[in-house]
């Protein structure tokens, strides 16, 4: 499940009543689905690395089969 930016916001917000963010997960969020998936480099996971180079894709899109085994 993913949420907007906004929702998202909202949702991490330590104010947001359980409620709440139960009712934006069950009817607000979409699909993981709905996503587009992209390889990154491993440099990417580090708060070190600074750059546009950190934006651009380096592999191809994996299909629905991969999206389980690539980030877990």
């Amino acid at each position: 499940m993913a949420l907007t930016g906004n929702l998202a916001q909202e949702w991490l917000d330590s104010t947001t009543p359980q409620e709440r963010a139960d009712q934006m997960a069950l009817f607000q969020g979409k699909l993981s689905e709905a996503s587009e998936w992209f390889n990154v480099d491993r440099v990417f996971g580090n708060v070190r690395n600074q750059g546009r180079a950190l934006i651009e894709p380096v592999g191809q899109i994996q299909g629905d089969d991969d999206k389980s085994d690539d980030y877990k």
